[in-house]
């Protein structure tokens, strides 16, 4: 005849599974905390000029990005991202060349997928883009320097890699685009850093 007691042993199995359970949750929320962030790192962009611009030879620029922002939940954060190129140049040969540098600055909201220490993510934002132009382009009409400013909108895609709980790498593409009057200036950035995350 059966018992219809439980046995000892399913029941200090049971609360170990249970005891398991926060303790999971634990180590989740270790890379899954809200609070502030900062961070930067170098970037490389890409000129993807349209219109008139898009038509001469402009190469693309080195540069540095900086990003501040705060993780509201596991899979929402708001940021704020800066990003500069020194030198997107185009050589003319003998009708001269024209150099272009580019300052941004984006508010941005980040959805995130909580992977624990492996975290993509998908931004957009909007801004503003200051340009500074320099050069002599004859066919162009371009005898001095100029500098203009412009809304723009931002999209990027990337990932943050925790190597420890304060501390996170990241890797980012982005696609720049400015309207009004530098509506020309499109451009890709692909950019690496270092992330420093808040304890709270």
């Amino acid at each position: 005849m059966r018992s219809s007691f439980v046995r000892p042993g399913s029941i200090v199995l049971l609360l170990l599974v249970l005891a398991s359970v926060p303790a999971r949750a634990r180590a989740d929320d270790e890379f899954n905390r809200r609070g502030a962030f900062v961070g930067g790192g170098v970037s490389y962009g890409l000129s993807a000029f349209q219109g008139t611009a898009g038509r001469q030879d402009f190469g693309d620029s080195l540069g540095y990005n900086l990003h501040a922002g705060y993780r509201l939940y596991d899979f929402l954060a708001v940021e704020a991202v800066h990003e500069y190129f020194d030198d997107f140049g185009a050589d003319l040969g003998a009708d001269g060349d024209v150099h272009v540098r580019t300052f941004t600055g984006t508010a941005n909201v980040k959805l995130l997928l909580p992977l624990d220490r492996f975290q993509p993510y998908l931004t957009g934002g909007i801004g503003f883009l200051f340009a500074e132009r320099s050069g002599s382009a004859k066919r162009l009409g371009i005898d001095s320097s100029d500098h203009g400013a412009a809304f723009i909108g931002r999209v990027a895609g990337g990932f943050d890699i925790f190597v420890h709980r304060n501390f996170s790498i990241y890797g980012e593409v982005a696609y720049t685009m400015p309207t009004g009057g530098l509506s020309d200036l499109y451009y890709v950035s692909v950019g690496s850093g270092l992330k420093y995350n808040f304890n709270f």
